[in-house]
């Protein structure tokens, strides 16, 4: 990475190429209203990539990049994945399936503490999660699966940290402040 170039310049290249991919992603009966909504779709994105590496994000926009100069759309790809009931296997299979069990893990438990504010999964953020995960690049996966094991290491849960951070940029001074006020009505 050079110097110059920064955590936050490298996320907002990213955000900049999902949300070009995301945008014309084909639907039925045309676009769907999320399409039409960058700033939360950015929100959302900021949210997913808060706790993760630079090393990840790297790998990341390196994969985006490559996509769009190959003609790939990978938001498309996501979500032609979302609507099979069984993904191929992945040559990295050991690493999704390790990011899965985790992410899993910490969804339920973060939605046990705040139930108003993450209900628990019905497996919807499982399969959302493995779908992004089966159109990640081998670099992206493993660095991704190196932030999930320094997190288990440290005793963290990725996603509280994400749900932390967005109560934040949503206003809230904490999540049990949030959770006062909010209910939300499926995973994401």
């Amino acid at each position: 990475m050079p110097a110059e170039e920064s955590r936050e310049e490298i996320l907002n290249e990213i955000l900049h190429r999902e949300w070009a991919m995301f945008h014309t992603v084909p639907n039925a009966g045309g676009s769907a209203s999320c399409q039409n909504q960058a700033q939360a779709f950015s929100l959302m994105r900021q949210v997913a990539y808060y706790p993760l590496s630079t090393d990840f994000l790297l790998a990341w926009r390196d994969a985006l990049r490559k996509a769009a100069a190959d003609g790939r759309n990978l938001m498309t790809e996501k979500y032609a994945l979302m609507k099979k009931k069984t993904l191929p296997r992945s040559p990295q299979q050991q690493d999704i399936e390790q990011i899965l069990a985790n992410e899993c893990t910490w969804y339920a438990d973060f939605s046990k503490e705040f139930p108003r504010t993450a209900q628990p999964d019905n497996g919807a953020f499982y399969h959302y999660l493995c779908c992004e995960l089966h159109t990640y690049p081998k670099e992206a996966l493993q660095a991704y699966a190196a932030c999930v094991q320094a997190a288990q290491k440290a005793g963290k849960n990725l996603v509280r940290e994400r749900y932390e951070f967005l109560a934040y940029r949503l206003g809230y001074t904490s999540l049990a402040a949030w959770e006062a006020v909010h209910t939300m009505t499926k995973a994401w």
